[in-house]
């Protein structure tokens, strides 16, 4: 998947495409050519597993979203929605027919979980700006899942820093496959130079739910790691998330 990413595959919260000819210029040579991240897993132990408490609290998410809508009815449809799919991934993952299931409400319920998730991204996105990004934090990874973990395909997603780490914008700048995904690092880089960006968040799904990273997941991550500090960049973390966990690879040492 080399050079530019599909136009359908990419998503960013920070407007129009800069100009980049001068940018293109100083990103020239094999340091800079692509890298591969995979969905085979090293056997390495995830950081964050879920815990016993993972139902109560998706519970509690499902609840939150849908109570300024439906109300004292909420609870009652959140545990439906709970019991019926698990996780709220899950749940906006499903087919209308699967939401059928739930009553003659069923289809509408789907409508409205979608719209409550934007409108809360669309809050959170605008409480980071200026904030300093923190790559420990639930929110954020809650965030990621919602842009990541929804397709049975791997995304590569990075969010733009300042020099005091704090969010300027995010892309979802490659598409793969369910086994992998291929970054374009000139493409990465020009898009963090024409922004102003000083430092950059790396997140990628894995579909097939295990959290832990792949051998080439790690080559692929040094690698961009030792070309950024070239263009005055760096890289503040690489998460890696399913629909239950996350890992850092600057926790696990990886970075």
């Amino acid at each position: 998947m080399a050079g530019r990413p599909p136009d359908h595959c990419s998503s960013s919260a920070f407007g129009p495409r800069f100009e980049r000819d001068d940018i293109a210029n100083r990103l020239c040579g094999d340091v800079f050519r692509s890298v591969l991240f995979s969905d085979h897993h090293s056997g390495l132990r995830h950081m964050a597993p879920s815990s016993a408490s993972e139902a109560p609290r998706q519970l509690q998410i499902m609840e939150g979203l849908l109570a300024p809508f439906l109300g004292t009815s909420a609870p009652r449809i959140a545990k439906a929605v709970r019991n019926e799919f698990g996780t709220l991934g899950r749940a906006l993952r499903a087919s209308d027919m699967d939401f059928a299931k739930l009553g003659p409400d069923g289809r509408n319920l789907k409508a409205l979980l979608v719209a409550a998730c934007e409108l809360v991204d669309g809050v959170r996105n605008e409480r980071a700006v200026s904030a300093r990004l923190d790559p420990a934090d639930r929110q954020l990874h809650i965030f990621l899942r919602r842009r990541l973990c929804a397709t049975a395909v791997e995304k590569l997603m990075i969010i733009f820093c300042d020099g005091r780490g704090r969010y300027l914008g995010d892309e979802v700048i490659a598409c793969g496959t369910r086994n992998g995904v291929e970054l374009d690092m000139q493409s990465l880089f020009r898009q963090a130079l024409s922004i102003g960006a000083s430092s950059f968040l790396m997140a990628h799904n894995h579909p097939s739910g295990v959290c832990s990273p792949s051998d080439n997941d790690i080559r692929a991550t040094k690698r961009v790691a030792h070309a950024a500090p070239m263009l005055g960049l760096s890289v503040l973390d690489h998460l890696i998330l399913t629909s239950g966990e996350c890992y850092s690879m600057r926790t696990g040492d990886l970075l």
